[in-house]
C-alpha cells in the first residue's frame, strides 16, 4: 500500500511547472489588457480577468483530484466516458448555444460550457484503452478501421456543428499512431530511404 501511494505521488514536475507558467501567463495577459487604472480584485467574477483567475484556481483543484485517482479507474471506465462525451456532443444539436457561428456551447447560468474540450480527453483515453487491449492487433485492417472511427466520429460531429477549429485538434491523435500501425512505420522507412536519413 505504501509503495502504491508513493507511485501516485511521483509527478512530472517539469510538465506541471510549464502548465502553471502558461496559466499564469494567460491570466496575466488578460489582466493587463482588461484593467484601466481601477482597483484590482482577482476574485471579482464580473470582470474577465476575475473569471479567468477563478477558473484557473478551480482547474488546479480539479487537477489535483484527477491525478490522485488510480489510473485503473480511467482505464476501466474509458469506454463509458467516451460514449457519454459523444452524447454530450449530440445534445448540442438540441440544447446548444451558437456563438460566432459555432454550435458548440451549453448555456449554464452566467457562463457557457464547451463539451468538445472534455471530448479531447475522453477520445485520448479511448484510443489508449483500445491500443492496449490484448485483443487488438493493429496489423489487421479491421482493428485499424475501428481505431480511426474512435477518432473520426467526434471529429465529424464537431465539424457538423461548424466548430472546425476544435476538430483540427483531434487530428493530432493520428500523429501518435505512426509507431503503432505498421503501415505508418513503412511510410516512415520509405521516406527516410528516399532522403537517405538515418533512423536512430
Amino acid at each position: 500500500m505504501i509503495g502504491q501511494r508513493k507511485n501516485r505521488l511521483k509527478l512530472d514536475w517539469i510538465i506541471i511547472s510549464i502548465y502553471l507558467l502558461l496559466v499564469g501567463f494567460g491570466v496575466g495577459n488578460i489582466l493587463s489588457s482588461s484593467i484601466s487604472g481601477e482597483e484590482i480584485y482577482l476574485f471579482d467574477f464580473t470582470k474577465l480577468y476575475g473569471k479567468q483567475f477563478i477558473y484557473a484556481f478551480i482547474s488546479l483543484f480539479v487537477g489535483f483530484i484527477v491525478i490522485s485517482i488510480d489510473v485503473k479507474f480511467y482505464e476501466r471506465f474509458s469506454s463509458l466516458f467516451y460514449l457519454l462525451s459523444l452524447i454530450l456532443l449530440i445534445c448540442l444539436f438540441l440544447f446548444g448555444k451558437r456563438v460566432n457561428g459555432a454550435l458548440s456551447w451549453f448555456p449554464i447560468g452566467s457562463f457557457n460550457l464547451q463539451p468538445s474540450e472534455f471530448v479531447k480527453i475522453t477520445v485520448a483515453l479511448a484510443v489508449s484503452k483500445y491500443i492496449s487491449d490484448y485483443q487488438t492487433d493493429l496489423r489487421k485492417i479491421s482493428d485499424q478501421a475501428k481505431l480511426f472511427l474512435i477518432i473520426l466520429i467526434p471529429i465529424l460531429i464537431i465539424i457538423l456543428q461548424n466548430d472546425t477549429g476544435s476538430s483540427i485538434v483531434f487530428f493530432s491523435l493520428f500523429l501518435v499512431l505512426y509507431r503503432e500501425i505498421p503501415i505508418f512505420d513503412k511510410i516512415e522507412c520509405d521516406f527516410m530511404e528516399i532522403f537517405a536519413i538515418k533512423k536512430f
